[in-house]
């Protein structure tokens, strides 16, 4: 019997041999990469961040599920360059047009703030970045960043910056002469100015300067004590106190003295008058 002819070409390898390897390396980097899309997914969630991305050339413009979120706009809702911009306030959307044209112009990370108006009529008020990616050719192909929503934090600061305005003007209209002073440092922040007629001291002598150093207190273990009973207490009423004239002599008084926060600092409001 003739002997059957070897073939030349390399016996097939047996499935069982490599792909359960291939197969289980394609498994487990398939669950680190939704594992690791997960914690940015997470983390955009808890820091009130979305990400963006804008391929230039074919103005399509991709955005994670949080900024969808944010803007309020269903995920995956195809998006342009076009579509953003109509988000954006009217008020701010010549600014961010610019903003954006400068960047790609000098190519150069860019950061504003604007504000969105949602469908829902809400508007929002956004902090966004974004730097830019080149082609081989030195040219822009796309722009990429993050948006965070500020909005709590902006009303927050607005109404913080309203109601320290209104402090200032019942402040210097008060017709009871008052101090403002720090907690810690003892520096003076303001006075107003039946106070200024009160002591004959000048507004602009006592700015920034301590308290102790005009001898508008007695002593300072004086201080301290009023300090530590106001701690206690959370204010004082009609106590005495002893502030000195410019000119030397000694203003026996009556005073109230609140703990009040201004800036973010603990201060001392002081309201005195002739007893």
């Amino acid at each position: 019997m003739a002997k059957r002819a070897r073939s030349s070409r390399s016996p097939k390898k047996s499935m069982d041999s490599v792909a359960p390897n291939n197969v289980s390396d394609a498994l487990q980097a398939e669950e680190r990469i939704r594992r690791y899309e997960r914690m940015l997914r997470r983390g955009e969630q808890l820091a009130g961040m979305g990400s963006w991305h804008w391929d230039v050339a074919s103005n399509t413009v991709i955005w994670s599920d949080e900024l969808y979120n944010i803007y309020g706009i269903n995920s995956g809702t195809p998006l342009t360059y076009e579509t953003f911009l109509d988000r954006v306030h009217p008020g701010d959307r010549e600014r961010v047009r610019a903003v954006v044209s400068d960047a790609l112009k000098q190519q150069k990370p860019f950061r504003y703030e604007e504000r969105i108006i949602r469908p829902d009529g809400k508007v929002r008020i956004l902090d966004s970045q974004g730097d830019i990616e080149l082609d081989k050719n030195a040219q822009v192909s796309s722009l990429f960043g993050f948006c965070r929503d500020v909005t709590e934090e902006r009303l927050a600061q607005r109404d913080i910056k309203e109601r320290e305005e209104r402090f200032a003007k019942i402040f210097h209209a008060s017709p009871i002469a008052t101090i403002l002073t720090t907690l810690t440092d003892e520096r003076i922040l303001d006075i107003n100015a039946r106070f200024q007629d009160l002591t004959g001291f000048n507004r602009n002598e006592l700015l920034g300067s301590k308290v102790s150093s005009f001898g508008l207190w007695p002593s300072s273990d004086e201080r301290r004590h009023l300090v530590a009973e106001l701690l206690e207490k959370g204010a004082l009423r009609e106590v005495k106190l002893v502030f000195k004239h410019r000119d030397g002599r000694g203003l026996q008084v009556l005073g109230s003295i609140e703990l009040v926060e201004i800036g973010g600092r603990d201060c001392l409001l002081i309201l005195v008058w002739r007893g």
